[in-house]
């Protein structure tokens, strides 16, 4: 299970480490990198106590979490400690940004959305290349060849 997935940190760790009497030992093992003892994340996980920011810190390092998963979990723990609705509430608009945000592939990938002047003058100077391009997306024109018979042009020209 991927942190995304939660709307609660205490959920997310709950499926990561285990249910309660688990003997994985992987309670264990985290609370030794946080420096806590395992009563503590029984006490934390049950609702009866929060973890602090560097904890939670030492939760992402311990997880391997990246920088995006790692500040999505940092808000889940923040929305859990605010003290008032209004600040819960900005919290949660944050988190579901950043939820969207995750749902948008090419802000993950960090893909340009244009091409370079020079390809788009040159896709957009003959009909072959939007040909070819749509003609790719077809099973039986998955080789030079069958592109050249479809295109009605020499092989060396569609390579």
């Amino acid at each position: 299970m991927q942190v995304w997935e939660f709307h609660n940190y205490r959920d997310y760790l709950v499926s990561k480490l285990g249910p309660e009497g688990s003997r994985s030992g992987a309670r264990k093992e985290m609370a030794a990198a946080i420096q806590v003892h395992t009563t503590y994340v029984s006490q934390v996980l049950k609702g009866k106590a929060e973890f602090s920011l560097e904890q939670a810190e030492a939760i992402n390092t311990f997880f391997g979490h990246t920088e995006d998963e790692g500040e999505y979990f940092i808000s889940l723990l923040l929305k859990d400690r605010a003290g008032s609705p209004k600040l819960k509430a900005r919290f949660e608009n944050k988190i579901q940004k950043m939820r969207d945000a995750r749902l948008n592939i090419s802000q993950r990938l960090n893909v340009e959305n244009a091409i370079t002047e020079k390809d788009r003058e040159k896709f957009y100077s003959s009909a072959i290349y939007g040909a070819t391009h749509v003609l790719c997306s077809l099973p039986q024109c998955g080789n030079i060849e069958s592109l050249a018979e479809a295109l009605q042009l020499s092989r060396q020209r569609v390579a």
